[in-house]
This record gives structure tokens, sequence and C-alpha cells, in this order.
């Protein structure tokens, strides 16, 4: 259940705020390259268009059109490297 909201959140924050998860957060990273692994996960996964209209039109979210048109179709993407765990 946590994937989807990780998800959703990931998307939110990156068109509203321009904000990522920071790099030293190493096992979120990995929690979320697993999840971008998982294939029941990635083929259901909305668009991100779709995850920003939602919340636009049925959460009052103040999402201008600029974000909404420069959204990726997926937002699947981790680091390359990731720091060596502490």
């Amino acid at each position: 259940m946590l994937m989807p909201k990780l998800q959703v959140m990931r998307v939110l924050l990156r068109a509203c705020k321009q904000w990522d998860i920071p790099m030293d957060l190493v096992n979120i990273w990995r929690y979320v390259q697993s999840m971008y692994e998982t294939t029941a996960f990635t083929v259901t996964c909305p668009l991100d268009r779709d995850i920003l209209m939602h919340y636009r039109e049925n959460k009052a979210l103040d999402i201008s059109m600029t974000a909404m048109r420069s959204a990726d179709d997926y937002l699947h993407s981790c680091p390359s490297q990731l720091p060596p765990l502490k």
C-alpha cells in the first residue's frame, strides 16, 4: 500500500514544488528502485498527468497547466548511482 502513495507524493511534489527525495535517504531510494522493478506496480501505475489532473480537479490543489503539460508520462526514474549504505 505504500508504493502508490509514494508515487503520488513524488509526482505531486515534483510538479508543485520542484522537489524530489534527497539523495542521502538511500533506503528510500532503494525502496523506490524496487518499486519501479515490480511489474504489478508498473503496469497499474497511472500516468503522471492523470495523478495531477485528479488532484487539481478533486482535491482543489493549485497545479498549473504548465506543470501538467511538462509532466512525464511516468515518473519511474531513480538515481543511477546510489550512495553505499552506512
